[in-house]
């Protein structure tokens, strides 16, 4: 599929998204074809994190402008919010909740908040500082997965249960990165290697060989088969248990 991408996220309705170099969000079906639907907005310019995982809204993060704004299936913009006009500094990731919510790491306050489309606080999670000896300021991303929160950060992933309570740290491979969450396992790639690490077994982890590296940006399983993007665009891996 000779896909011209930067990032590409899968959605959980099938297909994905694709971010080009000029910014511009597209939309792709199950067999990677374009579909009439597209994003941009040059005011904003690129979003710093998408989360597809609702299955009716998408989430754009933009970071520096301190903005979100919620896209539909069609690519439709249906809403926005400035955490700076709802009274929020220094949002530094969000994820995607039930009831048109949003979860966001806030890292000078030290806590998860969970606040509604307007901006309008709903929930709130303790000071970290009170059960982490270093409090996270630098983040990859945040993600809300089957009820847990999975915040990743530099060297491991912190999870809380769905109020913002912290419940455990789950360190990866040193050196590793394209780190998610798929099913029941924490995974990443590590050189030339994909890894998976249990969630609930730390210890329980599994080794197998990248099928392909030369050029390799991203990687990301969608129903069960391993997509990879990078020089040929995106490739397509049924994997063997």
């Amino acid at each position: 599929m000779p896909i011209e991408a930067a990032r590409v996220w899968p959605l959980p309705w099938g297909g994905w998204l694709a971010l080009d170099a000029a910014g511009t969000l597209r939309s792709y079906d199950e067999g990677g074809r374009p579909t009439a639907y597209h994003w941009s907005d040059r005011r904003l310019g690129a979003p710093d994190a998408v989360d597809a995982s609702q299955p009716l809204r998408v989430v754009l993060f933009f970071r520096d402008w301190q903005q979100v704004v919620w896209l539909d299936r069609t690519l439709t913009v249906v809403g926005s919010l400035s955490f700076a006009e709802a009274g929020w500094t220094d949002v530094a990731a969000v994820a995607a909740a039930p009831d048109k919510g949003l979860w966001c790491y806030l890292p000078w306050q030290r806590r998860l908040v969970l606040v509604g489309a307007d901006g309008r606080l709903r929930r709130e999670g303790p000071p970290l500082d009170l059960v982490l000896a270093k409090v996270p300021r630098r983040v990859r991303w945040l993600q809300r997965h089957e009820g847990r929160l999975f915040l990743a950060a530099a060297e491991a992933v912190y999870v809380f249960d769905d109020f913002g309570q912290y419940v455990t740290r789950l360190d990866f491979p040193k050196g590793a990165s394209e780190v998610q969450v798929v099913g029941p396992w924490l995974v990443c790639r590590q050189a030339g290697s994909i890894v998976w690490q249990h969630l609930n077994d730390p210890l329980r982890r599994r080794t197998m060989p990248l099928p392909e590296t030369e050029g390799l940006r991203q990687m990301w399983w969608q129903a069960g088969r391993l997509y990879l993007l990078g020089q040929r665009g995106v490739t397509v891996w049924e994997l063997a248990e």
